[in-house]
Protein backbone atom coordinates (compact mmCIF):
# COMPACT_ATOMS: atom_id res chain seq x y z
CA UNK A 1 0.00 0.00 0.00
CA UNK A 2 1.21 3.33 -0.53
CA UNK A 3 -0.06 6.85 -0.81
CA UNK A 4 -0.73 6.85 -4.93
CA UNK A 5 -3.46 3.82 -4.21
CA UNK A 6 -5.77 6.26 -2.35
CA UNK A 7 -4.82 9.70 -4.98
CA UNK A 8 -2.15 11.07 -3.18
CA UNK A 9 1.32 12.16 -3.93
CA UNK A 10 3.92 14.16 -1.77
CA UNK A 11 4.97 17.08 -3.99
CA UNK A 12 7.34 18.18 -1.26
CA UNK A 13 8.69 15.11 0.27
CA UNK A 14 12.00 16.80 1.99
CA UNK A 15 9.76 19.33 3.69
CA UNK A 16 10.03 18.54 7.39
CA UNK A 17 6.57 18.60 9.71
CA UNK A 18 6.55 19.56 13.35
CA UNK A 19 3.55 18.57 15.38
CA UNK A 20 3.15 19.41 19.39
CA UNK A 21 4.37 16.23 21.64
CA UNK A 22 0.75 15.87 23.18
CA UNK A 23 -0.83 15.74 19.62
CA UNK A 24 1.69 12.91 18.68
CA UNK A 25 1.23 11.08 21.28
CA UNK A 26 -2.62 11.06 20.52
CA UNK A 27 -1.50 9.90 16.72
CA UNK A 28 0.61 6.67 18.48
CA UNK A 29 -2.46 6.01 21.04
CA UNK A 30 -4.85 5.82 17.75
CA UNK A 31 -1.94 3.34 16.63
CA UNK A 32 -1.67 1.24 19.46
CA UNK A 33 -5.15 1.18 19.63
CA UNK A 34 -5.75 0.36 15.85
CA UNK A 35 -3.02 -2.52 16.21
CA UNK A 36 -5.06 -3.66 19.23
CA UNK A 37 -7.94 -3.80 18.29
CA UNK A 38 -7.19 -5.87 15.00
CA UNK A 39 -5.10 -8.46 17.39
CA UNK A 40 -8.51 -8.64 19.24
CA UNK A 41 -10.34 -9.68 15.97
CA UNK A 42 -7.47 -11.88 14.95
CA UNK A 43 -8.25 -13.91 17.86
CA UNK A 44 -11.95 -14.27 17.68
CA UNK A 45 -11.32 -15.16 14.01
CA UNK A 46 -9.34 -17.92 15.16
CA UNK A 47 -11.68 -19.26 17.87
CA UNK A 48 -14.19 -19.30 15.38
CA UNK A 49 -12.26 -20.84 12.72
CA UNK A 50 -9.84 -22.31 14.59
CA UNK A 51 -9.13 -24.99 11.87
CA UNK A 52 -8.68 -22.49 8.90
CA UNK A 53 -11.64 -24.72 7.02
CA UNK A 54 -13.29 -21.73 6.47
CA UNK A 55 -11.11 -20.07 3.95
CA UNK A 56 -12.92 -16.75 3.34
CA UNK A 57 -12.37 -15.84 7.56
CA UNK A 58 -8.66 -17.59 6.83
CA UNK A 59 -7.94 -15.19 4.42
CA UNK A 60 -9.60 -12.32 6.42
CA UNK A 61 -7.92 -13.54 9.17
CA UNK A 62 -4.25 -13.31 7.23
CA UNK A 63 -5.16 -9.44 6.36
CA UNK A 64 -5.92 -8.75 9.62
CA UNK A 65 -2.78 -10.06 11.24
CA UNK A 66 -0.75 -8.47 8.20
CA UNK A 67 -2.64 -4.76 8.75
CA UNK A 68 -1.95 -5.22 12.55
CA UNK A 69 1.69 -6.15 11.99
CA UNK A 70 1.91 -3.11 9.87
CA UNK A 71 0.16 -0.43 12.05
CA UNK A 72 2.57 -1.68 15.09
CA UNK A 73 5.43 -1.75 12.96
CA UNK A 74 4.87 2.35 11.70
CA UNK A 75 4.28 2.72 15.76
CA UNK A 76 7.40 1.60 16.73
CA UNK A 77 9.27 3.38 13.44
CA UNK A 78 7.15 6.85 15.08
CA UNK A 79 8.15 6.86 18.18
CA UNK A 80 12.12 6.00 16.74
CA UNK A 81 12.04 8.97 14.97
CA UNK A 82 10.22 11.09 17.54
CA UNK A 83 12.75 9.50 20.01
CA UNK A 84 15.88 10.92 17.62
CA UNK A 85 14.58 13.71 17.08
CA UNK A 86 14.47 15.12 20.85
CA UNK A 87 10.49 13.54 22.01
CA UNK A 88 11.17 12.15 25.28
CA UNK A 89 8.82 9.55 27.21
CA UNK A 90 8.25 8.62 30.81
CA UNK A 91 6.92 5.22 32.27
CA UNK A 92 3.88 6.30 33.88
CA UNK A 93 3.24 4.16 36.98
CA UNK A 94 -0.31 2.77 38.41
CA UNK A 95 -3.03 1.27 36.64
CA UNK A 96 -2.94 0.73 33.15
CA UNK A 97 -6.52 0.72 30.87
CA UNK A 98 -7.12 -2.79 29.35
CA UNK A 99 -7.40 -2.97 25.98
Amino acid sequence: MNLASIGLEVTNPDQSVEIEGSSFGEFCLFLHAHASNLEMLVRVVEMENPDGSNTRLLSAQQAMTNMSNAVRNALHEHLRLAQEQGLRFAIKDGPRTAH
